[in-house]
């Protein structure tokens, strides 16, 4: 798998390529959980 994939509780689901760092997932979220 090349890619890492987050579901939120609404339901919804973003994918990110694998070696994304966690802060980079977070800010592509929202830049106040960076």
């Amino acid at each position: 798998m090349n890619t890492v994939r987050i579901t939120f509780p609404d339901g919804t689901a973003k994918e990110y390529p694998r070696g994304t760092s966690g802060r980079e997932i977070a800010e592509s979220i929202s830049k106040s959980l960076a």
